[in-house]
């Protein structure tokens, strides 16, 4: 484990505290840090997004730049995918955020707590698609 490796994780350790403390602020400032020093950390990418989207009231639309750049960095980064398939839903692009959990599904073992919920996910945003088409053809 490299010297940077260990400082982010450190960072990364720093955020659980004022995270289980509801101070989502104090976490995104940790995770930033662990950035600082690993650029190229996909996980504290991740955080910071699932950070600054529970600052900003479960609004993913503050962390897509860092969902971004987590997938930039790791195209597979599972929590990455995840918190992008839930902002294209919470957008309203149903159908990209059915196949963004369909790659997603297509990562996790089957017949886990994750895949059921990627499933129940996946048939939400179908849904959803199905219902948004019907509405633009009546």
């Amino acid at each position: 484990m490299s010297r940077a490796d260990i400082a982010a994780a450190g960072h990364a350790g720093a955020a659980q505290r004022p995270h289980m403390q509801g101070d989502f602020a104090a976490e995104a400032l940790a995770y930033r840090e662990a950035i600082r020093v690993d650029p190229m950390d996909a996980d504290a990418w991740a955080d910071l997004a699932d950070s600054l989207a529970a600052a900003a009231g479960n609004d993913l639309g503050a962390g897509r730049e860092e969902i971004m750049h987590a997938l930039a960095i790791e195209p597979r980064h599972l929590k990455a995918l995840w918190l992008r398939a839930s902002l294209e839903l919470q957008e309203q692009r149903y159908a990209d955020a059915s196949a963004t959990w369909r790659e997603l599904q297509s990562l996790v073992a089957a017949d886990t707590s994750d895949a059921r919920i990627i499933a129940a996910n996946i048939a939400e945003a179908d849904a959803l698609e199905a219902a948004a088409r019907r509405g633009e053809g009546g």
